[in-house]
This record gives C-alpha cells, sequence and structure tokens, in this order.
C-alpha cells in the first residue's frame, strides 16, 4: 500500500491540505481554508491547514487529529487501514467516503502486495487527470457531508462537549 493512503483508503498525496503543507504554500492554504470554510460553515484559517498525511507522525488538521471518526476508529481497533478491519464491507462511516471516492475502496482492497495492473494504471491516470480538472479533493467531498460539517462547527464552538459527542458518536 501507498505510503500515503489514509485510514479510509482516501490518497493523501492529493488532498490539497497537505500538499499546501508540503509545499509551504500558504496561498494554497488560505484558498483551502477558505472553501472548506464555506462548505462546512465554520470558521476555518489558514494556520489550521496543515497536515503530513493521516497516518503519518507530524502535523494534522483539527478534523483530522481528533474528531474523525474513521481515524480514531482505526487506532482504537490498532488496524493499519480499514482494509484490514473485519467489519470494512459493513461499516457506516467508511461507506461515506467510499460512496464518493470509489478509488478510496480500491486502495483499501489493493493492500500492500497487489500492483496496479495496465488497466488499472490507465483508470488511475483517468481519475488523477479528472480531480485536477474538478480541484476538489477527496478530502473536500468528505467534509461537504452534513455530519462532518457538524463535528467540524462543534470544534469551533463547544470544545467541551466535543468529548462526549465524539464517544456517543464511536459507541455507534
Amino acid at each position: 500500500m501507498k505510503k500515503m493512503i489514509a485510514y479510509c483508503g482516501l490518497d493523501c498525496d492529493s488532498c490539497e491540505a497537505r500538499i499546501a503543507t508540503v509545499r509551504g504554500d500558504d496561498a494554497l492554504r488560505a484558498e483551502v481554508a477558505r472553501l472548506w470554510s464555506e462548505l462546512n460553515g465554520a470558521d476555518i484559517t489558514k494556520d489550521m491547514i496543515n497536515c503530513d498525511g493521516c497516518r503519518a507522525d507530524g502535523r494534522k488538521t483539527p478534523f483530522c487529529e481528533s474528531l474523525c471518526p474513521i481515524r480514531q476508529c482505526a487506532l482504537q481497533k490498532a488496524v493499519g487501514t480499514c482494509g484490514d478491519c473485519g467489519d470494512m464491507t459493513r461499516c457506516e462511516k467508511l461507506g461515506m467516503i467510499v460512496a464518493n471516492n470509489p478509488a478510496a475502496l480500491e486502495n483499501l482492497k489493493r493492500g500492500g502486495s497487489a500492483k496496479p495492473t495496465r488497466a488499472k494504471a490507465d483508470t488511475e491516470k483517468q481519475r488523477s487527470a479528472a480531480k485536477k480538472r474538478d480541484r476538489i479533493s477527496p478530502v473536500t467531498l468528505f467534509l461537504i457531508r452534513p455530519a462532518a460539517a457538524l463535528v467540524f462547527r462543534l470544534i469551533f464552538i463547544k470544545k467541551k462537549t466535543l468529548s462526549s459527542f465524539f464517544q456517543r458518536l464511536m459507541a455507534r
């Protein structure tokens, strides 16, 4: 599996927050913060747009660090990715991601041993071109979801209630 694949199967290398972090691009950070603020109805600043990758040591956005239910579940279950979890095919949390990004499910199924075939490589090139054309990353698509927007609002409104809210969310 590629090193920068998130627990949910998304490719961290295609995330604008990680790209801005790696490049040290404050203009891209500001643009991502503006877009994510609009999509989530929350005040997200460019200083919050720092991420070295979901599974990598280092910086993460506030959502990815402590609120992403998929990351928290994978850490709790001590799995490398959701692909290592026996509940992957029936997981509602993961379903939100793969519904918007089928490549994430392919990344999880492929694991580390299989090499992409020529057809898969061509498909990946087409997806890459479409991502560049659309200028919306898989992470952005995930953040559009109402549940994610609610959680994002909570981090900025009532930090004290996050712990109990998150515990209830993970218990589902």
